[in-house]
């Protein structure tokens, strides 16, 4: 272990008057960079024949119930000291620095590693499907165990899994079908279950209008009822919404729509990085759940908090440094908003699945 922090840094040609970090920012705004091996791993419930990966900087191998992972990954090095700094306070129980706990350096290797899950559980449902584990499942970041991070001369542990905030109770009348389905398309997110997200999203917003019996208004005979469903009720008359903006929520719901069928009858499959599709399609959700119908009789509160606890839960628990840095490197000039409308324009905006996130096959 370092005895002297500050001269390792020095040695590596860090002055220590760039050593102050103010903020969280400061991560990713460093020049000063050093590869870093992070590893982990978790645990299996199936023995299946040589789980292995080795490509570039990600290596993955098998230990009897146990699959340990190694990933190579460059940071800063105003991170990795943050990082070091709190683990040795706690670990030798001295006085934990209360700016270090607030910018929370673990959480932000935490993210590092979820970079990683995508191709660990590509590899997980080769296996599955390969072999025949009906009890092999996907991996989350909330599985992850042990990870470490070693540099050339000592190691230090993420502070991870934390646990999270318990969410507050869902009162009876809203524990009905379609939200029921909506939390788990949010949970199968989280366990990179792209398909069975997307089937969920569809299935909810079925149920949704079972639920409220919305017969279709329209009867043109090439449009499916689902179509109509969503052309006769997510409509201005019925939501705080304008046109401009529900006009994106139809669009989209009916490319996830598309996708379903693709899954169901055409053996369509999502790529496990494709996360995106499936972040908008439950954000798209959570539009679709604040119509006058959810108001009346009082779901739309929960639901509501429910997006919200997921949005917590995906931006926050583990942010990525690496597109914090991309946007202020970007050249696009900021969005000035200045009035609620800009404001429900911006969010629409970013919420419309674009051209290129539909290119899913």
């Amino acid at each position: 272990m370092l005895k002297n922090v500050h001269e390792f840094f020095k040695g590596l040609f860090y002055k220590p008057d760039a050593l102050k970090v103010e903020s969280w920012h400061d991560y990713y705004r460093d020049p000063n960079k050093i590869k870093v091996l992070i590893r982990y791993s978790f645990r299996i419930p199936s023995r299946i024949d040589s789980f292995r990966i080795n490509e570039n900087n990600l290596h993955a191998h098998q230990e009897g119930s146990e699959i340990k992972v190694a990933y190579e990954k460059i940071v800063s090095i105003t991170l990795l000291r943050d990082l070091q700094k709190h683990f040795n306070d706690f670990r030798y129980r001295r006085k934990i620095d209360y700016a270090i706990s607030q910018r929370n350096p673990s959480q932000y290797f935490v993210g590092y590693l979820k970079e990683t899950l995508p191709r660990i559980n590509l590899e997980i449902a080769r296996k599955r499907y390969q072999e025949g584990h009906l009890i092999l499942k996907n991996v989350s970041i909330f599985d992850i165990e042990q990870p470490f991070v070693f540099d050339k001369t000592s190691a230090c542990a993420v502070l991870w899994p934390l646990p999270l905030p318990k969410f507050e109770d869902i009162p009876s009348n809203v524990d009905v079908v379609f939200v029921r389905d909506l939390i788990d398309a949010m949970t199968e997110y989280f366990y990179f279950n792209l398909d069975e997200c997307i089937r969920k999203v569809i299935t909810s917003v079925e149920n949704y209008f079972l639920y409220y019996n919305l017969e279709p208004k329209t009867q043109p005979p090439p449009k499916s009822k689902f179509i109509r469903q969503v052309s006769d009720y997510i409509t201005e008359d019925l939501y705080q919404y304008k046109e401009r903006d529900l006009r994106i929520i139809r669009e989209n719901i009916l490319f996830i729509y598309e996708l379903r069928n693709k899954i169901v009858h055409d053996k369509l499959r999502l790529n496990t990085d494709n996360t995106m599709i499936c972040k908008k399609a439950i954000g798209t959700l959570s539009y679709i759940y604040q119509s006058k119908y959810t108001t009346l009789d009082g779901k739309r509160r929960h639901i509501f908090g429910i997006d919200g606890h997921f949005k917590m839960i995906a931006d926050m628990v583990a942010p990525n440094l690496d597109r914090f840095e991309a946007s202020e490197k970007s050249q696009r000039e900021p969005e000035v908003i200045s009035n609620e409308d800009e404001m429900d324009a911006s969010m629409f905006r970013s919420l419309q699945i674009k051209d290129d996130e539909k290119k899913v096959y």
